[in-house]
């Protein structure tokens, strides 16, 4: 173990948030954020800084973990993402560390950057030998998979960029990162790396949070629940089509979709084209805190993705003992076996519509036992601690190969 203190700087398009988060990413960050404290419970000094584009300067002490929020012209807080503001930012953020203030990003032992906005930076920072790209999502998948879910041509335009700066990422970064096995595969395949150039790191979720709170249910119906964004890709209006067809072909009318998300108009508009209000509840927006709750009060979280690299979600519902129905993309074959939840073909809404029907075909006690294997299942693998453990003994290694 190292004894001397070690400085880990985080590049992030946002910041830390221990309230609500919308990405995957941002829900990355927020455990990532614990690091320091768990470190030193384990005898090592770390020290936890947080780089993240910004309106202006400012340097916040939180617990365990600082952010320096650097001033990036154009730069806005509320739309990080959207391409007028990600381009320039990528180039901007890259000279102002690297020109500007070209002694910052050597001060670290250990640059993780999370997010491919960073390529840019990556590929300029030469005579870093200190950075690791952490890849949440292959993005030269994101255009096949959004042309398949629906996206229209605009959205699907600006994919070549961001692979662009993925591909730069990978290519000048001493290390790399991936959340799953999935992910690791196609990076490998795409890039023509080595296997032992992809470390994997899952992901981890809080299982004191995640945990059952009333399993009770007093509707007399299946209640099945969606979680997380109305994107496309996210397969939101192939479940809503899955629903239909449980009720028209298999004639099952008593259950019920709860569905929590970000924006619900698209959504409610296909509701009411495929006619289906009466099944169908739209729940507000929760705070992370009152997840475990929902989860705990459903039968079933469906997660119908076109490609998850790891999925919250499904981890979360485990965690609370909530089975899951899953497609078959991605990470999801890994996390997910016959024993802890079903199944279907992604994209394919007549395979998802016979898997709900066979969830609400399922017993009482059958679902409680696949939810409480599946919470073994989490705090085997994918807990918060296992996740912090995996980095720690990362950062460790890292350095000493460095020294």
């Amino acid at each position: 173990m190292i004894c001397e203190i070690v400085k880990v700087a985080v590049l992030a398009w946002e910041r830390p948030n221990a309230g609500k988060a919308l990405t995957g990413v941002g829900i990355y960050l927020r455990y990532l954020s614990g690091l320091g404290n768990f470190a030193r419970r384990r005898g090592c000094e770390l020290e936890l800084t947080f780089v993240v584009p910004w309106e202006r300067d400012m340097l916040l002490q939180e617990d365990g973990y600082s952010v320096r929020l650097l001033e990036i012209s154009g730069f806005c807080r509320k739309n990080p993402y959207d391409r007028v503001v990600l381009y320039p930012s990528c180039d901007r953020i890259a000279d102002r560390l690297l020109n500007d203030e070209p002694r910052f990003l050597k001060q670290f032992d250990l640059l993780l950057a999370s997010s491919f906005a960073f390529g840019e930076l990556i590929s300029r920072a030469n005579s870093h030998d200190n950075i690791s790209y952490v890849c949440h999502r292959p993005e030269f998948l994101h255009r096949v998979i959004a042309e398949r879910a629906g996206f229209g041509r605009g959205a699907t335009d600006r994919f070549g960029k961001d692979c662009e700066l993925e591909a730069k990422a990978i290519s000048s970064s001493h290390r790399i990162l991936a959340v799953g096995e999935a992910c690791k595969n196609e990076l490998v395949t795409r890039y023509g790396l080595s296997r032992d150039d992809v470390l994997v790191i899952h992901n981890g979720v809080d299982t004191s949070l995640f945990r059952p709170v009333d399993n009770s249910q007093t509707l007399g119906k299946t209640i099945f629940s969606y979680v997380g964004r109305s994107d496309p890709e996210k397969g939101t209006i192939l479940l809503l089509e899955a629903a239909k067809e449980l009720k028209s072909r298999f004639h099952v009318d008593d259950f019920k979709l709860q569905i929590v998300t970000d924006d619900t108009t698209p959504l409610k508009r296909e509701v009411k084209k495929l006619g289906i209000s009466h099944n169908v509840e739209f729940v507000a927006w929760k705070d992370y805190t009152e997840l475990p709750e929902h989860y705990s009060k459903v039968d079933f979280t469906v997660i119908p993705s076109f490609w998850e690299s790891f999925s919250f979600v499904t981890v979360e519902s485990l965690s609370c003992e909530t089975p899951v129905i899953t497609s078959t993309a991605g990470e999801l074959p890994k996390i997910v076996d016959s024993k802890i939840g079903l199944s279907f073909r992604t994209g394919d809404k007549h395979d998802l519509a016979d898997t709900l029907r066979k969830a609400c075909e399922l017993s009482t006690s059958d679902r409680r036992a696949m939810g409480m294997l599946g919470r073994e299942k989490v705090l085997n693998l994918f807990s918060e601690e296992k996740f912090l453990e995996s980095y720690l003994k990362f950062v460790e290694s890292t350095v000493s190969d460095s020294n």
